[in-house]
């Protein structure tokens, strides 16, 4: 019951202090503006921050399964591609190195008609393999790969039968 009390009788207090009020209720709204402001994580930027791991696709098969991955790839929750050619991976390997992005993955030319024939085929992921971002994005990677490589021996064995 004392604390109660206590409570009460300063409860009181504030409410007869105007400047005790005022600050009760105007300091936790300024430190939520300023701790807002100071962390937010856009970056500043109006949109939001896409903190997707960049890769370069180097697609050197034209087959339907190729663009079907590609599609997949970016689709992605966890890769964002940032360019796609189909000659210049000098430049893209480059590009790893310089850590500009975080992977380059190579499609290789023949990638489609080994899919189509039943074959197992590996998609090449270049990436720094000492950092953490190299590693998550190997293995998304080979988990669209492996998705893509189960759709199509499911296919092949539907057209055999």
């Amino acid at each position: 019951m004392r604390i109660l009390y206590l409570a009460l009788k300063d409860f009181y207090q504030i409410v007869l202090d105007w400047k005790s009020f005022l600050f009760l209720l105007a300091m936790p709204i300024a430190f939520t503006l300023l701790f807002g402001f100071a962390f937010r994580s856009d970056g500043g930027n109006d949109g939001p921050m896409d903190d997707r791991l960049q890769a370069a696709i180097l697609q050197l098969d034209d087959s339907e399964y190729a663009d079907k991955l590609v599609t997949n790839l970016s689709d992605s929750d966890v890769i964002k591609i940032v360019e796609t050619s189909t000659d210049a991976e000098k430049e893209f390997r480059q590009q790893v190195a310089d850590g500009l992005v975080t992977g380059l993955i190579i499609i290789p030319a023949d990638y489609g008609e080994a899919l189509t024939a039943g074959e197992a085929y590996q998609v090449l992921v270049v990436t720094d393999e000492n950092s953490t971002g190299g590693t998550t994005m190997r293995s998304a990677v080979m988990t669209i790969v492996n998705r893509i490589h189960s759709a199509a021996l499911t296919a092949t064995m539907v057209i055999e039968r």
